[in-house]
């Protein structure tokens, strides 16, 4: 298997199906089932921050829930900034499945670990180095700098184990293994849960039980997870290593993994401007905003899921040589997306003043919040284009093309960021946001062509 450099190169192999049959052979259920178990996996991860904040409920002082509120802040931006190890594997691993190179595949996943082990060492120093100046930037009193500080020393050891966890687990989504990847979250979840509350809560550790459960959580995920690669590890004719550690092919990863992050620091950026945006119309429209974007979150969980499959799909096909089977799986996955998006907007408008009320009990947050609920149903149809790129730039390894529209989409949202919110009010910073994924979206459609044609 030849392997370029660069971030648009998509390799060549051998034209066999994948482990489940061609990537154009899924059915539009098909692919609503494979996205349904990745929907609730990335739900989890908003579910356990809930937890987290139940467990210091009882903590008499608000700086404990200030430190948290800093220290959660800083860890995610740092985990976030990384997630880039489990794409770049999915769009490597589901091509070598595609092209029925089990070698190359074995190869893929061995090299990311080891990308992802020496990214863990440096990022766990690099952020040593620079803990007391984050911490105090962002916090409001000596106590909770202290106590922020405390957490941040514990949960940086889980990252080694969290970046490890990014590979094994888009290796596991690039062999169509969905339900076990949610599975393996699952027990992730679990052992967080019961970590938490018996430390935080049960020893009355508060912040630190925090810290101690989850990075144990992360560990025993990774342990379990290690069980079930072991399990799924595919036989190789020969022992297929002789090209692990070739510069060419680490060239490759960091090519594509650079891309990769540039997206996300983009997406981290835009978030942020939302937030600050708000800030500038007062603590009830802060906090309405808050809610809101909680809701968006939860469509974004179950919208990123057919991203997430058209990776795969695309992976799979671009590896075959299988044009039709690539334009099959892009035109299908965009018919229920739109679809499944429609659906949720309507939901949205539906249930959405319920919502709010579950998660709000301030009279005030709830009225300002009901006036801003229709963008929330809109923004899930404006960002279904940005989440079918992102998976199908992923899966081709045409990252560079994802790149680009991120930085034009930032572009777009920069200006609108800087102008609407002082002509409309929160309304603009709502606006300003939705052109923003309009905008991705908007970038999807222009690329498609491109992306069509990557596996003939």
């Amino acid at each position: 298997m030849t392997v370029g450099s660069g971030t648009d190169r998509s390799g060549a192999g051998r034209a066999v199906a994948g482990p489940s049959g061609g990537a154009g052979s899924e059915t539009h259920a098909g692919i609503v089932r494979m996205a349904l178990p990745l929907a609730a996996a990335a739900a989890i991860t908003p579910l356990l921050s809930f937890v987290d904040t139940w467990a210091l409920r009882t903590l008499p002082d608000a700086h404990h829930l200030g430190a948290f509120g800093v220290s959660t802040m800083l860890f995610n931006y740092v985990l976030w900034g990384f997630v880039f190890l489990r794409f770049s594997t999915v769009g490597l691993a589901a091509q070598a499945i595609g092209a029925g190179d089990v070698a190359e595949e074995r190869r893929v996943v061995v090299r990311s670990v080891v990308l992802a082990v020496l990214m863990a060492v440096l990022v766990v120093g690099a952020t040593l180095l620079v803990l007391d100046p984050a911490v105090d930037a962002f916090s409001s009193s000596p106590a909770v700098a202290e106590e922020a500080r405390a957490y941040m020393l514990v949960r940086v050891w889980s990252l080694p184990a969290a970046f490890a966890n990014y590979v094994f687990l888009g290796w596991l989504l690039a062999r169509r293994r969905m339900a076990l990847s949610f599975a393996l979250e699952g027990v992730r979840a679990i052992v967080w849960v019961v970590a938490v509350l018996v430390l935080a809560r049960g020893f009355g550790l508060g912040l630190t039980g925090v810290a101690i459960g989850s990075t144990l959580a992360e560990w025993v995920g990774l342990a379990v997870t290690l069980l079930a690669v072991r399990r799924e590890w595919p036989a190789a004719a020969g022992h297929g290593w002789a090209g692990v550690l070739r510069w060419d092919a680490f060239r490759r990863i960091l090519g594509i993994s650079a891309d990769l992050f540039v997206r996300t620091q983009a997406l981290l950026v835009a978030f942020l401007g939302f937030t600050a945006a708000g800030a500038a119309f007062g603590d009830v429209t802060v906090a309405a905003n808050a809610v809101l974007m909680n809701l968006y979150l939860l469509l974004a969980y179950g919208l990123g899921g057919f991203g997430q499959v058209v990776s795969t799909l695309v992976g799979q096909a671009v590896g075959a040589h299988d044009g039709a089977a690539l334009r099959m799986a892009l035109r299908r996955t965009m018919t229920v997306s739109v679809v499944s998006a429609g659906v949720l907007s309507g939901v949205t408008l539906v249930v959405g003043p319920a919502m709010i009320d579950a998660l709000t009990g301030i009279p005030a947050v709830r009225e300002t919040a009901a006036v801003y609920l229709p963008y929330v149903a809109a923004l899930s149809l404006l960002s279904v284009g940005a989440f079918l790129l992102d998976g199908a730039a992923i899966g081709a390894t045409r990252t560079a093309l994802l790149r680009n529209v991120l930085i034009a989409s930032m572009v777009v949202y920069g200006v609108l960021h800087l102008t609407l919110p002082g002509l409309a009010g929160n309304h603009g910073t709502w606006i300003a946001f939705a052109a923003f994924m309009g905008a991705r979206s908007a970038g999807y459609l222009v690329v498609l062509p491109r992306l069509r044609r990557v596996a003939d």
